[in-house]
């Protein structure tokens, strides 16, 4: 199909980002899901205590799966984890010692963090800080 340039002249609702980009829906307050090509990741968030989360991944694929696609599912899937595990897991741990911490007054999110400005908007209008 035509790349992402190649659309910026189509209609935004005729424009296709799969196969392109991560889409991402986020599902409040715990799931998220990635379609990326042709496959879904549903990531599941299960906090245990205040500083203790665990992740569920799991994986859902249109078409039956034999041990050929198999290999090849692995080998792809393989990559996202050792980067969400080398390098979000880590990132994250270190954000939230420094939150922690106690010693910071304000936190800044950056464009690429529009769940987490949602999910605090929403919380600030359920905690009535916010009308």
């Amino acid at each position: 199909g035509p790349t992402l340039y190649e659309q910026r002249s189509l209609a935004p609702d005729d424009r296709r980002l799969v196969g392109h980009a991560t889409v991402q829906h986020f599902l409040a307050p715990n799931v998220m899901l990635n379609h990326v090509f042709d496959y879904l990741l549903m990531w599941r968030f299960v906090p245990l205590a205040v500083d203790r989360t665990v992740a569920q991944l799991t994986r859902y694929w249109p078409t039956p799966v034999d041990d050929e696609l198999r290999a090849k599912l692995d080998r792809r899937f393989a990559w996202q984890e050792r980067l969400t595990r080398d390098e979000d897991y880590p990132a994250s741990e270190r954000i939230h010692r420094a939150l922690a911490s106690g010693r910071i007054d304000t936190n800044v999110l950056g464009r690429n963090e529009a769940a987490v400005i949602a999910f605090h908007e929403i919380l600030e209008r359920r905690i009535g800080m916010v009308s």
